[in-house]
């Protein structure tokens, strides 16, 4: 009996009513008259809403069929995802790709190259001095960050 001394408040009064019973044979018997009592609430519930709402579920599977299914899925669902591939198409790839990379970076860098092209002499003084130039100006940038 000390292994229930949790349950002795809950079953003093089963104790007292069936004199000579142990209270671990009440317990058990309890237990069994809530199984009983859940059986028959289940199977209830099964009579109730399973069997006799089959007709329900019937319905509701067909509607979810057809309204999400067939008509969100496969529907609504692919005209939106082209919807938005088009508008991307035309706010993003046609400026941004074509017009930005496809002629504005090119344009760039044949600009870049005739730029380059005056700046070729073919004069060694001339490629001594400007690299001359370019390391002071790289000596004197790394010197000015470090005051």
């Amino acid at each position: 009996m000390t292994g229930l001394n949790f349950l002795t408040p809950l079953l003093g009064s089963l104790s007292a009513a069936a004199e000579g019973v142990s209270p671990s044979v009440a317990l058990i018997y309890w237990f069994y008259i809530e199984g009983l009592g859940f059986a028959i609430a289940l199977m209830y519930f099964y009579h109730i809403f399973v069997r006799g709402g089959r007709p329900f579920y019937d319905m509701l599977s067909k509607w979810v069929d057809r309204a999400i299914i067939d008509d969100f899925y496969h529907k609504y669902l692919p005209g939106a995802v082209q919807l938005a591939c088009t508008k991307l198409f035309h706010k993003f790839e046609t400026p941004v790709v074509d017009e930005g990379y496809n002629r504005k970076l090119v344009d760039g860098v044949l600009r870049l190259g005739r730029v380059l092209r005056r700046i070729q002499t073919g004069k060694i003084n001339h490629y001594l001095i400007t690299f001359t130039l370019g390391l002071l100006l790289f000596i004197a940038l790394v010197f000015g960050m470090m005051v």
